[in-house]
């Protein structure tokens, strides 16, 4: 089985269309949290709950959404103990 069979998934679709997106999302959506749906844009919302709501509302599947705020990049963990 080669490695990209095993890794398959819809969420990768979605997060390189979030990168191929990502600076005209950054100009126009800073800050604000954005959902990416079959590689396309779904809306833009204040919080992470209100993009969930939305998903939950349209009936998408929330395994197959990016839910992502927009120019904020997520923290970098460096050690887990002392």
């Amino acid at each position: 089985m080669a490695v990209a069979e095993r890794i398959e998934h819809p969420m990768i679709d979605q997060a390189m269309a979030y990168h191929e997106m990502r600076d005209e999302l950054e100009s126009q959506f800073f800050n604000r949290w954005v959902i990416i749906h079959e590689t396309q844009l779904i809306g833009d919302f204040g919080s992470y709950d209100e993009a969930k709501a939305a998903v939950e509302a349209q009936g998408l599947p929330l395994l197959h959404c990016y839910i992502r705020q927009v120019g904020v990049e997520p923290p970098i963990i460096l050690s887990y103990g002392r």
